[in-house]
């Protein structure tokens, strides 16, 4: 829905509940927030109105606004009237309203962490199979997966990240992926195995920001050792697949054509020009590159590192997606 049909929706609202106000508790919200809306909130049809006092007029809102009404066959758009009693938000939610002023009318919009946390409360199934996945290492139906699938990583990733990465994915085209048939050896072929796997090197929990550190420091750790899942290729792995968490960042080789691996004690990356790749790849991060000295020569330390992919982005504490 275009700004423009959302206050012509509102207008509407307004105009049969002769009640000035109103409170917005779905994605529409969103354009309080931001004049470039993401796709999805484009693309919707319907603005989801929440009446602040006027409760009676629900009825009424969804016969003459509603789906499939006169005023959404002639607009292309329409307003679902939202029972206050279906509504999960977050305490405080009414503190954190944003006012949209349109004429005489306002609308009072969801806070954006407020909104994901009630689109999360709705019950979506897809949205939690996406968080468990990225989380919880388990796909639909609660079968775990390997972790190629870095979930290690992700779920030290917010969860209001999670679901604005998995709103971003719904505006992406699909592409067919043929899915091939597990090949692993025994015992990684049975997928119950990963329950014990996942008791050894599976640490589940958000990042905790470190008392004493900036933001920005903190934020470039967040997505280092979250999002980034940067140690999945960095950091070196044992036998089991499991991180050596005494060699953290300090290089890493898969089973693979290798790639620029950042490995201290033979390619020396950071030391050999690889300041300049990483500036190619993420612009100028502004100071010397995070280094330390160790027995192999110069390595870099992972959440030092991560205070350089910090200052590529938008300063802010972990979470928050949108910022970067």
């Amino acid at each position: 829905m275009q700004r423009s049909q959302l206050e012509t929706a509102l207008r509407a609202v307004a105009e049969l509940t002769k009640e000035r106000e109103c409170v917005l508790v779905g994605s529409q919200a969103v354009h309080a927030h931001t004049q470039d809306p993401p796709v999805e909130v484009l693309i919707s049809e319907e603005c989801d109105v929440l009446p602040k006092d006027r409760f009676e007029k629900l009825e009424l809102v969804a016969s003459i606004l509603g789906k499939t009404s006169s005023f959404h066959i002639a607009n292309g758009f329409f307003v679902d009237p939202v029972d206050p009693g279906i509504v999960l938000l977050p305490t405080g939610w009414e503190s954190r309203l944003k006012p949209m002023h349109i004429g005489d009318v306002t609308a009072w919009c969801l806070e954006v962490n407020d909104l994901v946390v009630s689109k999360l409360n709705a019950g979506r199934l897809k949205d939690y199979e996406f968080v468990n996945a990225m989380q919880e290492g388990t796909r639909r139906g609660g079968e775990h997966l390997y972790p190629a699938m870095p979930y290690t990583y992700y779920t030290k990733a917010t969860r209001e990240d999670v679901l604005a990465i998995r709103a971003y994915l719904e505006t992406v085209d699909p592409a067919h992926n043929e899915v091939k048939v597990n090949q692993l050896p025994f015992p990684f072929n049975v997928r119950a195995s990963m329950v014990g796997w996942n008791e050894l090197y599976f640490k589940r929990g958000t990042f905790e920001p470190v008392a004493g550190k900036s933001d920005e420091w903190n934020r470039g750790a967040y997505l280092v050792e979250g999002l980034g899942h940067c140690g999945l290729c960095h950091t070196a792995k044992n036998a089991m697949g499991g991180d050596e968490t005494t060699r953290v960042l300090q290089g890493g080789e898969l089973p693979v054509e290798r790639r620029g691996f950042v490995d201290s004690r033979r390619d020396r990356h950071l030391e050999d020009g690889g300041r300049a790749v990483v500036r190619d790849r993420l612009g100028d991060v502004g100071g010397p590159a995070a280094v330390q000295p160790g027995a192999d020569g110069d390595r870099p330390v992972g959440r030092q590192a991560g205070e350089q992919v910090g200052k590529c982005g938008q300063p802010g504490l972990p979470g928050g997606a949108h910022r970067s």
